[in-house]
Parts: C-alpha cells; structure tokens; sequence
C-alpha cells in the first residue's frame, strides 16, 4: 500500500520543464500575458511570456501541469503556474457537483457526522457503526468508527447513477489503481492531500465509494475495506 502513496508522490514533484538552456539575466524578467486563470477538469490553456527564455513549473501538477506554456486542468484545486518569477494562479472547478459526500473528518465523533448528514434519515446505529437512507441519486451513507472516532465512510448508487459518481470522483481524487475481482471491478483513488483513500467497487448492483483514512488502512490492511463492503452490500439490498 505504501508503493501507491510513493507513486503518487513522485507525480506531485514532476512539474518543470525548460524552454530555453540561455540563462541571460535579461531574458528573465519578462512577464505573462495572464496573472489569473479558471479552468474546468481537463480543460486546456495556454499563457505567453514576454522574455526570451524561461522554465516553467507548477506549484503541483496534479491540480495543473504546464508544459511549454500550455496548462492542464487535472484535478479540481488551487495552484501557481510560474514562468521563471512570473506567476498565474490557477483555479480549477469541477464539471460535476451533483453528489453530497460522506463526512470526511477523520477521528470525529458520531454527533459531528449525525450533524454533518442533517437531512438524511437515520437507518440504524451502534458505537461503532452509521447507516443513513440516501435520497434523489443515492441509496444510503454508511459510517465506521474506531474507538468512537470516524475511520471510514461509503456512500451507495444504483448503477445508473455509477457513471455519474464516477466522474465526481475522478475530478476530485487520483487513480492509483484498477482491478477486476470476479464480478467486481475496483478502481482505488487518493485524495490530493493523501488523507483519504477510495475503494470503489462497481459491479450489476450498481457502486459503492468507500472513503477511509489514508493513515489507519495502511495499518488494517483488507479487514476495514472487507467491513464497509459488507455493510454496503446489506444496504444496498434495502434499497
């Protein structure tokens, strides 16, 4: 497990590249044509800089990389594109908002999560579990506590609304890995932040995103992610 945080690590630090090996002092006080850039996932642009020479770099390329001074929009974020000093804020948005995500905030307590899901009813409970109904395109959350703090959450979907998921995600969280197992087909995704870690499992039912902390799975190995599916499949059979 720790392989996938090293690999996506190694991609967070690739950013520069070198327009031109003439170091003169001069040719490096130019300036870009844009201070300030909003893109959408995927979405291509391309900034001009005055001066003859100059390397390019993204504070992190996961959110938007540049090459050559043309920029990417890659994950949804904030980040800098620089022309030697010169400097473009990038702000990439999301093409998809039409999910509410699982509570987040490892190692909080069941009443900030209750809190967090108002609105959605309660379908059952113990100290170390939450289950809530979903409604418009989800079929219900679920929540697993260690010690009566958040390690884990799912959110459940019919499989018309996988596709759907799917590109939420995927404008939000990096894939790191792809299996089929069986009938299952499980795609693992990391947040930029690496504080959370995705499993989601797509099959005929339909998907299920399991969102854990990044920190506690790499220490529980299969046995929280065997758990959550478990509570998953139940859930989804109530629907």
């Amino acid at each position: 497990m720790k392989k996938l945080f090293y690999v996506l690590l190694v991609a967070s630090l690739v950013g520069y590249v070198s327009c031109s090996k003439d170091d003169d002092e001069n040719d490096l006080k130019g300036s870009l044509d844009r201070t300030s850039l909003t893109m959408y996932v995927d979405d291509t642009e391309e900034l001009k800089y005055s001066g003859k020479s100059c390397s390019w770099r993204s504070d992190n390329s996961l959110i938007a990389s540049v090459d050559n001074g043309v920029v990417t929009a890659n994950h949804v974020g904030t980040t800098k594109i620089y022309a030697n000093d010169a400097v473009c804020k990038v702000d990439v948005r999301p093409m998809y908002n039409n999910f509410y995500e699982p509570c987040t905030i490892w190692g909080t307590t069941q009443s900030t999560v209750k809190s967090y899901m108002a609105g959605y009813s309660l379908r059952g409970s113990d100290n170390k579990s939450l289950a809530f109904n979903g409604k418009n395109n989800t079929i219900g959350y679920i929540y697993m506590f260690d010690n009566g703090r958040l390690s884990a959450g799912g959110v459940i979907v019919n499989l018309i609304n996988a596709n759907y998921l799917t590109d939420f995600l995927l404008e939000r969280y990096v894939v790191i890995n792809v299996e089929e197992d069986g009938n299952d087909y499980n795609i693992y995704m990391l947040s930029l932040d690496q504080r959370t870690y995705l499993m989601c499992i797509l099959n005929t039912n339909g998907m299920t995103a399991l969102y854990m902390d990044a920190e506690k799975i790499i220490n529980s190995g299969q046995t929280k992610i065997d758990s959550m599916n478990r509570m998953a499949r139940k859930i989804n059979t109530l629907k």
